[in-house]
Parts: C-alpha cells; sequence; structure tokens
C-alpha cells in the first residue's frame, strides 16, 4: 500500500520521490500575465515602512512592513500618474495581499487537493496563523491525514496544538508536534513520511 505525504513550508513541497520548489505549474506568458493584472504601472518607492528594531524580525527575515509608490506610467487600469499606492508585505499575517494573483490562487487550490488526499502532513516552518492563513489551515482542519508539526518554539507549538484541539484531532494520533528546528527533525520528517 502507498503511503501519499505532503509536507507544507514556507518554499519546499515534498511528496514522496517528487520535490519541486514553489512550483507545481507553468508559469503564465508575459501576454497571460498582462491580460490577468488589473493594474499595469511603471512606478518608483517613495517611503519604506520597517519593523520597529525592537520587534522580532519576521519569518521571512524582512523587516520591511510596506513600500509606498509612486505611478510614473499608467499601461492599464484606474490609476493615474503622480498617485501613490502602498505595497504590503504579503508575508505578513495581519496582512492581506495587495492583488488578486491568479498563480497564487492556483496554488491555493492545488494544494487544497493535496490536503484531501494526503494520509500524512508534515508542516514546516508555517505558524499557526489559521485566522489569517485560511488557505492552509481550513484545508488542514478538515483532513483526515496524520498532522506532523515541526516547531522549536514553545509559543509557535502553543498555537499549533490549540488550533488543533479545537479542530477535534487528538494529539498522539491524528497530530503530533515534534520539537526540532528543521534541520534537527531532518530525519524524523523522512522517516515519517517513508521517504528513507
Amino acid at each position: 500500500m502507498s503511503r501519499m505525504a505532503f509536507v507544507i513550508s514556507l518554499g519546499v513541497l515534498l511528496v514522496p520521490r517528487i520535490a519541486a520548489g514553489c512550483v507545481i505549474m507553468a508559469k503564465p506568458t508575459v501576454l497571460d500575465a498582462y491580460k490577468n493584472a488589473d493594474v499595469v504601472v511603471i512606478a518608483r518607492a517613495i517611503s519604506v515602512e520597517h519593523v520597529s528594531d525592537q520587534s522580532e524580525t519576521p519569518l521571512n527575515a524582512s523587516r520591511v512592513l510596506s513600500t509606498t509608490m509612486e505611478v510614473e506610467k499608467v499601461f492599464k487600469g484606474n490609476l493615474r500618474i503622480g498617485d501613490k499606492m502602498t505595497l504590503i508585505c504579503r508575508y505578513h499575517p495581519t496582512k492581506r495581499a495587495s492583488v488578486n494573483n491568479y498563480f497564487i490562487n492556483m496554488q491555493k487550490e492545488r494544494t487544497k487537493e493535496l490536503i484531501q488526499t494526503a494520509t500524512s502532513i508534515t508542516i514546516v516552518g508555517a505558524q499557526c496563523f489559521h485566522t489569517t492563513d485560511v488557505h492552509i489551515w481550513e484545508p488542514l482542519s478538515k483532513t483526515t491525514a496524520e498532522l506532523f508539526y515541526i516547531e522549536p518554539g514553545q509559543s509557535g507549538q502553543g498555537l499549533f496544538k490549540d488550533w488543533a484541539i479545537a479542530c477535534g484531532k487528538r494529539e498522539g494520533f491524528n497530530f503530533h508536534v515534534i520539537p526540532k528546528t528543521f534541520k534537527d527533525a531532518f530525519d524524523t520528517i523522512l522517516k515519517v513520511n517513508e521517504l528513507s
């Protein structure tokens, strides 16, 4: 009997004997990207908002929260020269994506399909922000797959355990917390996903 495994991480999806780094489908052509874009402009950065020096470094290692851009040329959309737009960090849990990107939507749909059919799911490098990252955590809440959560920090472990229990999952049966870094848990990840 083959065991389907699925690993969620910030950058890599692993399935038995297959590895794909952030790419599940072909990139669109420039023309397709243009057709699917709401706005196409040339703009220059006029200001940048950073996380305070006293704050923890964000998970994506970027201290940039937002960048204000000033439009210099408009090819498509309802912006005008001189308009200002604020681009937010896409990976900050309190922010939402500033554009509707069909490639990202396709990735979300593919992730949902993989979660529904997996028997084992290993989660690495994804904090349990279930109220903002609904596209990840809602399908995980409904899956019958066994969940393995790799997280060295106690606060992250606590968030995940609280979420899993609220979803009706039982520790040691439906979910397991592995209190290690990715590097230290690598052999465990291979073992639970039958990849070694």
